[in-house]
């Protein structure tokens, strides 16, 4: 969507009154992020930092776009409220600029319609009170993004690291599978692990296709990438779910702070998200898990196909590969009798009927085809099923069996957005409009305008620059109290004749230097030797010129007038 406003403001120092008690930095606790450039196929350049200092400076940024629509938020992240003009304007307008009082109690947005500019005035009586709260809470939103974009980055690599996997399977294994009727795949292993007997298929892609060569390259490139991918989820992704659980404990107990924060965060959302962050975290001790089982039962299955295709070549068996344990041939048997594929039949885009990679289905968004047998919180789950009462306690983080890791991962990011929803809905609704005032009619020329907030606090000053020929300016304090100034270069020739030797001016820009100075570029539009002026203007004379408006005669652009401050 088009912006046509663009502007910040700028704090510099945010006195910190919280009776929170909190470190003020988390270094203290939380570790480095690990670099992902050594162990991801695709290099990463990105710097990730997830031990942000301590935040004093608040800095709004203020949006206007040309569906009329002004939103602003802090530190360009975290929303905190949205203006919708469109309820108060009737027609066709376009936003011009919008921008934030230095005490955050006003809005001031400038409007163009087709019969004129406007400059309507917001108030909001919330905001100002919660500065302290929405730097504290826009901290650890900043943060907790930094690191889910860290996350989303440790599983774009273990999603390649998978795909070559898959990509291997596919050249060798899953092309057999598709020679096959369905579901036979497991009961022709399994009667060549059993019986000793290899169907006519079977036999010629072991011969042919396979071959001894072909199973050690295959094998070693599948435990490559599976030592890739443990090497992500070890420390990189570990180190950051749990820098993901502090923050949003963290904001779990501020959330228990109602006077400070009971109008941003809804602490039952937040403790939601913290379960959700838990089984995310559980989610990838069970992938670990569940890589260690597959490293350990391809190793037993390329080695058992090594010796079979060394048997079918007629060629003696080597005595290190030849012996095979009981446990082995367990769970080599558990291995095969689930090497097809279970998925839905309708499902179109899976044409993968050999299911022998049983880590992917983790980094797919949906349920889980194989459950594993034994979860590594097995002991803690028979724990909690003997007691109740515990289980169902708040504290306890639920695992779900079924989810895969993309699934838990969606719905934390998901309910991230949800918690952090909530100042924009809050802060957003208690923008009331108090006040319109039209400045100036027939608007066809573009609109300059520049804005400063007085160091006393006491109000804001604006300058419009209209027309080439017109300036506007106005001073907003805060008792409401509005003055207003018109500047109009007279037609020539001028009174007084010293004027003569500039020419035809004409305005060209505007901006406040400071608060005491405006500075003006003139345009000469004659042929004299003065192409143009840069002018420092005293604003204390433009204060002074400024006569006081009567709020009664502000115009509301919805029709009617609208009432007194």
């Amino acid at each position: 969507m088009p912006i046509t406003a663009l502007n910040h403001l700028h704090v510099v120092h945010i006195k910190q009154n919280l009776t929170v008690v909190e470190p003020e930095d988390d270094a203290v606790f939380l570790p480095r992020l690990p670099s992902l450039s050594s162990v991801t196929p695709t290099p990463k350049k990105k710097e990730y930092v997830s031990r942000a200092e301590t935040k004093t400076a608040l800095n709004f940024l203020i949006i206007g776009l040309q569906t009329g629509m002004v939103h602003l938020s802090i530190f360009g992240m975290l929303p905190c409220g949205t203006i919708c003009l469109g309820k108060h304007i009737k027609g066709e307008f376009r936003v011009i600029d919008a921008r934030i009082s230095a005490d955050f109690g006003f809005l001031h947005v400038t409007v163009a319609t087709k019969e004129a500019l406007h400059e309507m005035i917001f108030e909001n009586g919330m905001l100002p009170n919660l500065l302290e709260s929405l730097l504290r809470v826009a901290t650890k939103h900043s943060q907790i993004l930094t690191t889910m974009s860290y996350i989303e980055d440790v599983l774009m690599g273990i999603t390649e690291a998978w795909e070559t996997v898959l990509l291997e399977m596919d050249n060798k294994l899953t092309g057999y599978a598709k020679l096959c009727p369905k579901g036979s795949v497991s009961a022709d292993f399994l009667e060549l692990l059993v019986l000793g007997t290899l169907t006519q298929t079977l036999e010629t892609f072991l011969r042919r296709e396979l071959t001894e060569k072909g199973l050690k390259k295959l094998g070693n490139s599948i435990e490559m990438s599976y030592t890739t991918i443990q090497k992500l989820l070890v420390q990189p992704l570990d180190t950051a779910i749990m820098i993901v659980c502090y923050h949003l404990n963290s904001i779990r107990g501020m959330s228990r702070d109602k006077y400070h924060f009971g109008g941003l965060l809804m602490e039952e959302t937040v403790t939601e998200v913290c379960h959700t962050a838990g089984q995310f975290m559980m989610k990838g001790f069970e992938l670990q898990h569940t890589i260690d089982q597959s490293t350990r039962d391809y190793k037993i299955f390329f080695k058992w196909l090594y010796v079979v295709i060394i048997r079918l070549m007629d060629e003696t068996v080597p005595d290190d590969v030849a012996s095979i344990t009981q446990q082995e041939i367990n769970y080599l048997a558990e291995f095969l009798s689930n090497l097809d594929n279970d998925e839905d039949k309708e499902d179109v885009q899976s044409e993968r009927k050999f299911n022998l990679e049983r880590v992917g289905q983790y980094l797919e968004d949906k349920e889980l085809i194989i459950l594993p047998k034994k979860s590594p919180m097995s002991q803690w789950e028979a724990f909690l099923e003997s007691n109740p009462t515990l289980k169902d306690s708040d504290a306890i983080y639920k695992h779900d069996r079924k989810a895969s890791l993309m699934q838990v991962h969606n719905r934390l990011r998901q309910g991230i957005e949800r918690v952090f929803r909530q100042p924009e809905s809050v802060i957003g609704q208690n923008y009331k409009l108090r006040n319109v005032i039209q400045l100036a009619e027939n608007m066809d020329n573009p609109v300059h305008s520049t804005h400063i907030s007085l160091l006393d606090g006491s109000g804001d000053l604006f300058a419009f620059l209209v027309s080439e020929n017109l300036l506007i300016f106005l001073e907003a304090s805060r008792n409401h109290v509005i003055k207003c100034l018109r500047l109009e270069f007279q037609t020539k020739p001028y009174f007084d004749t010293k004027y003569g030797q500039f020419g035809d001016l004409s305005f060209r820009h505007l901006q406040f230097y400071n608060e005491n100075i405006l500075s003006l570029l003139l345009n000469n539009r004659t042929d004299s030797e003065c192409g143009g002026c840069f002018v420092q203007m005293p604003v204390s004379i433009l204060r002074q010129k400024a006569t006081m408006v009567d709020v009664a005669e502000f115009i509301d652009i919805a029709g009617g007038v609208t009432a007194g401050w």
